[in-house]
């Protein structure tokens, strides 16, 4: 037996409110694990908790049509996948009321992303807290009908120490707010996609822990936000976002 609630929330997170459908999940040992990779950006997902599916690759086509199917069944559901010539075909997902069958895609059609290297240390870093979560979310919602909405960041000395300084800008509106982090070297203002950071966030909001590190490429005028959050019931999930030009 699965717990939908789990599945749904392992979904969530990697699938990011509708950027990312076309996903494969990998389970070996009784774990699971996913990869994905989009424009300016790529993560990863990992269930440790006993993920009760048979040790293999399974290609998802069509990730609002499996939310859908779940939505429909009730919280403990059996998940098991069917076979032709050894490869996954469907997914047979049933409930005390209801079987159904989900067709799975090819897994040699898919190529997982390629892991990347970083800095040994990040050049900032914070624990990522409550407070964060609102002040990021409050703060982006005077962007709401911009299109393409950014963000800055860069590194400040505040009245506590060293800060990291988020910014954003409307019309005529400028909004800074500063979070105490641990930094290395001085960040000149980056600029990243608001709309990733909020549904990353969202996704994640049931965390119980969470960081923020900020890495400086050098010589090559890049900055990357990775993001690490881990849930009570041992979800783990990572992002990596590049920064875009303003």
């Amino acid at each position: 037996m699965v717990s939908k609630k789990v599945l749904l929330d392992v979904i969530s997170k990697y699938s990011l409110g509708g950027l990312v459908e076309k996903i494969q999940w990998t389970v070996k040992d009784n774990k699971f694990s996913t990869e994905f990779l989009g424009s300016g950006y790529k993560g990863m997902v990992e269930y440790d908790n006993d993920f009760n599916l048979k040790e293999g690759n399974y290609a998802i086509w069509e990730t609002p049509q499996l939310v859908k199917c779940l939505n429909i069944l009730d919280e403990d559901i059996l998940l098991e996948a069917s076979y032709k010539g050894g490869v996954p075909t469907h997914f047979n997902i049933a409930d005390t009321n209801y079987e159904i069958t989900f067709s799975l895609s090819d897994p040699s059609n898919f190529d997982n992303p390629k892991p990347s290297s970083s800095p040994p240390a990040p050049t900032a870093t914070f624990e990522i807290s409550d407070e964060f979560f609102t002040r990021f979310i409050k703060s982006t919602d005077i962007l709401s009908g911009i299109t393409n909405p950014l963000f800055s960041l860069k590194s400040a000395e505040g009245f506590t120490g060293s800060e990291l300084i988020f910014n954003v800008e409307n019309g005529h509106t400028s909004l800074d707010f500063a979070i105490e982090s641990k930094i290395k070297e001085e960040i000149k203002p980056f600029y990243f996609n608001v709309d990733l950071i909020r549904v990353i966030l969202k996704a994640n909001k049931n965390y119980l822990n969470g960081s923020f590190n900020a890495y400086l490429i050098p010589n090559k005028n890049v900055l990357v936000i990775k993001l690490e959050f881990e849930t009570e019931n041992g979800i783990k999930t990572k992002y990596q976002i590049n920064n875009t030009i303003k």
